[in-house]
């Protein structure tokens, strides 16, 4: 049996890491994500809040993407 995972701007960074698919996507869309020295301290954040801070580069209308 196959188990979904569905992952949205609510889950946290450190659980999308942990998703090899996940990190797929964020790559994509935010390149280097995953090997920025900078990520450990983000993983107990959403996306969500993560878009509240500049630094992070994660704009509302990037989460709004829905492709």
């Amino acid at each position: 049996m196959i188990k979904l995972t569905t992952f949205s701007e609510n889950s946290k960074l450190g659980e999308l890491l942990s998703n090899e698919t996940a990190v797929n996507v964020l790559e994509k869309y935010l390149l280097g994500i995953s090997t920025s020295p900078m990520v450990s301290m983000g993983k107990g954040f959403t996306l969500k809040k993560l878009s509240a801070i500049p630094q992070a580069n994660i704009s509302d209308e990037l989460l709004d993407n829905k492709a």
